[in-house]
């Protein structure tokens, strides 16, 4: 009788061992569930990097810059977010009031640091100098900023109008009410610092009687020096390579000099000899070369000085304050400060902000 068993090439049945079908159903069963199994976990894995990539990319393009500490000024930390809001709350006040250029933007893109921490810097001295805001200087303060100055001072504006243009105003900027407050408190803060710090200046001063040469770089401050130390006359040297039209025809004579009018000329108006030339003196406006005539003097600051002075003194009292703080290591720029790479995500940021900054149509 035929046998289904496997035999050998010599007619004898094999003596491999048999596996019985239903093992064989079970062992395929269980391949396949590994295999399901295995698929089910690849197609996770690729959805959760398709998620993941896309989140951590918005992150690190639009949330962590905003988040990333930019100033910190004893305990008040900023962010760039916070930078940011500071930028568009100027920028809204000027358009309200119709002063906003747009050749400014980049100017205030680099200063707005520098600004936010000036008024911190008030904000946390001030009180040092009795220097204090009343909630109603506050409230003028928000009125004027929401309004424009001259009609905060209208009595008879409706107040419900007011309150609109205030929440418009914050939605717009999306920030909190007590953020707005905040900042404007700063500003009467700083105001009213600077109105103290003029008052308090003395009206005489030591002072030290310059000539000046004001020229355009160092070599050619050089040959100015090189000249008058070789015998020429320090007017005549003046008058025909000085570019500061104020003195030029008058040989450079600026007459009694305080400290403070001329910042460039601070560190040595009063080391000089009587009637001797300072070596090239490097300022904002070009190289300078001054003589000092005779001694100093302590005398009474003239009218053209004044203002001068004024407006240095707040500058004057927050540089202090902020060497005080460098010194101790409580102001800080963590990230550098508005570097090539912030300043081109700072301007992407305003420029996509529509309201501040409507899209032209095709048609102009």
């Amino acid at each position: 009788m035929a046998t289904d068993q496997p035999t050998s090439p010599e007619g004898d049945v094999a003596d491999a061992p048999l596996v019985p079908v239903g093992r064989r159903r079970q062992a395929e069963r269980r391949r396949r569930f590994r295999a399901g199994r295995v698929a089910i976990v690849a197609g996770l894995l690729s959805l959760i990097l398709a998620l993941v990539i896309p989140a951590t990319g918005y992150y690190v393009v639009f949330v962590r810059p905003h988040q990333e500490t930019a100033l910190i000024v004893n305990e008040t930390r900023y962010s760039w977010g916070d930078y940011l809001t500071r930028t568009r709350m100027v920028i809204a006040q000027a358009q309200a009031t119709g002063a906003f250029q747009l050749e400014t933007l980049n100017n205030l893109i680099f200063d707005m640091l520098a600004e936010i921490e000036r008024q911190e810097i008030v904000a946390q001295f001030a009180s040092q100098e009795g220097i204090t805001a009343s909630e109603e200087e506050v409230d003028f303060k928000v009125r004027s900023q929401i309004l424009g100055a001259t009609l905060a001072q209208d009595d008879s504006y409706p107040e419900s109008e007011y309150q609109e243009r205030y929440r418009r105003r914050l939605a717009l900027l999306g920030i909190s009410e007590s953020t707005f407050r905040d900042v404007a408190e700063a500003e009467v803060l700083r105001e009213k610092l600077e109105l103290s710090l003029k008052a308090s200046l003395p009206t005489t001063l030591s002072q030290r009687y310059l000539l000046v040469i004001q020229l355009s770089d160092i070599e050619s401050a050089r040959t100015a020096v090189a000249r008058i130390d070789s015998g020429e006359d320090f007017g005549a040297v003046a008058r025909e390579m000085s570019r500061d039209i104020q003195t030029q025809e008058s040989g450079g004579d600026l007459g009694w000099v305080p400290p403070g009018v001329r910042e460039a000329f601070d560190a040595v108006m009063f080391e000089l000899e009587p009637d001797t030339v300072s070596q090239p003196l490097y300022g904002q406006s070009g190289v300078f070369v001054i003589k000092a005539v005779g001694e100093p003097e302590v005398r009474e600051v003239e009218d053209r000085h004044v203002s001068r002075l004024e407006s240095q003194a707040l500058n004057a009292w927050l540089l202090q304050r902020r060497e005080e703080l460098v010194e101790i290591g409580r102001l800080s720029l963590p990230t550098g400060g508005v570097s090539s790479y912030r300043y081109a995500w700072v301007l992407k940021q305003i420029n996509q902000d529509r309201e501040l900054f409507p899209r032209r149509s095709a048609s102009g």
